[in-house]
């Protein structure tokens, strides 16, 4: 979860001042990109949400959504997850984004090891997570069901 007290660059533990063997531990589509992760995204952790879709929680990237020609910028979003940073703004978007209604909700709760998070797009709490490779080897075990 992003953390609501401190904007964006406000935090002491930024992606990009990780060390040398934690940068390594990306995968080869975030690798791959210059600063991605952005610098503004801050280290997980708390509870973050998504509509369980038959994506399997893959990337837009892993998809083949990434719209062709996109800068650095959208390719470091597409390798991301998209969640919500809450329950409540999941549920308000489901109201615009109406084929999400339907979906069930999953929560994962994660620690600062399990990657870095940043507040994107217009959609209040829309964040991209980006999970290290360990951890995006095991994301279907990560999202359970809200009850």
């Amino acid at each position: 979860m992003v953390d609501d007290g401190a904007g964006p660059g406000e935090t002491e533990e930024k992606q990009h001042e990780e060390p040398e063997h934690l940068q390594q531990e990306w995968s080869d589509d975030v690798r791959g990109l210059p600063s991605c992760p952005p610098a503004d995204a801050v280290p997980t952790g708390g509870t973050v949400y998504r509509r369980q879709s038959g994506d399997r929680h893959q990337t837009y990237k892993e998809q083949n959504k990434c719209r062709k020609g996109a800068g650095h910028e959208e390719q470091c979003r597409c390798a991301s997850i998209s969640v919500f940073s809450d329950i409540e703004s999941l549920r308000d978007a489901a109201k615009v984004h109406v084929y999400m209604a339907a979906q069930p909700i999953l929560r994962a709760d994660l620690s600062k090891e399990h990657g870095v998070i940043a507040r994107t797009g217009t959609t209040p709490g829309h964040c991209s997570l980006w999970l290290r490779r360990k951890y995006l080897a095991i994301r279907d075990r990560l999202f359970e069901p809200v009850p």
